[in-house]
């Protein structure tokens, strides 16, 4: 995507939620799904994240807030947070549907690669999440048939977010998320 392309799409989106999904799909490459796969398969992180591992995770009160589903052109993706306070958004799965890529975001104001573990029922994965510019945003992307996603989908309740540095978020599996992830496959 060339400069004019993304200064265009940038002016463009002027809600926030707008605004996450254009700095995601403007700025990712194929290298994050790289850096994903690699940090998967080396089950070793170079980080120690302060993280509970004995599964109390899904004891604890979900985070305060809601889904919110959005189709664009090309695109489909739902985030969590207070509708009442727009920017307030915690989290945002979303579909880019031409590459049928999935992306994984937080709200964040990291400069730096940061850890990002999602907790399922029954799974979990490890990511190296990625800062998007001009966002506020840290982000993994993942192939729309990463068995995480249907473990997202499916979990009795809540999965976890858990990323270096920050309070973790517990988040309900409300249908808005396999929307999100359906819309991709």
């Amino acid at each position: 995507m060339d400069e004019t392309a993304t200064s265009a799409q940038y002016a463009h989106m002027k809600h926030i939620y707008l605004q996450m999904a254009a700095g995601l799909a403007a700025t990712f490459t194929i290298g994050s799904s790289t850096a994903c796969a690699q940090q998967q398969e080396n089950e070793t992180p170079l980080v120690q994240i302060e993280m509970a591992d004995d599964g109390s995770w899904n004891d604890q009160p979900q985070t305060p807030g809601t889904w919110v589903y959005v189709s664009e052109p090309g695109e489909a993706f739902a985030y969590f947070g207070d509708r009442a306070m727009p920017d307030n958004r915690h989290f945002m799965i979303r579909c880019d549907r031409p590459t049928r890529q999935v992306w994984l975001a937080r709200s964040s104001e990291q400069v730096g690669d940061v850890l990002m573990r999602v907790r399922t029922e029954t799974q979990d994965q490890l990511f190296t999440a990625q800062p998007v510019p001009m966002t506020g945003l840290i982000a993994v992307e993942l192939a729309a048939n990463n068995r995480l996603l249907d473990a997202m989908a499916i979990t009795k309740g809540r999965f976890a977010v858990e990323v270096e540095g920050m309070e973790p978020l517990y988040l309900p599996a409300w249908a808005e998320v396999t929307r999100v992830i359906e819309d991709c496959r």
